[in-house]
């Protein structure tokens, strides 16, 4: 997975992060929902992420467990240590 962060965000090989995504999920068409990002709702995780290649403003990921598909616009959040 690519994510746009890198080491200007602070992100270090070996990073763990979340795939997050917030909204109620209630359109039907569920290409609708991937990079849905609102607010009102609280994140439900879609997945993990560890980072293992990391450039200047992009790092790869390897997907590491995907509870639901994993989309462009989805949100990715560095997990605290």
């Amino acid at each position: 997975m690519f994510i746009d962060q890198g080491k200007a965000s602070g992100l270090l090989v070996g990073n763990r992060m979340f795939v997050v995504r917030r909204g109620d999920g209630k359109p039907a068409n569920s290409h609708y929902l991937v990079g849905q990002d609102d607010k009102r709702f609280p994140a439900r995780e879609l997945g993990r992420v560890l980072i293992v290649e990391v450039g200047d403003k992009i790092s790869i990921g390897l997907v590491t467990l995907s509870v639901q598909e994993i989309g462009i616009g989805d949100t990715v959040m560095q997990q605290k240590e």
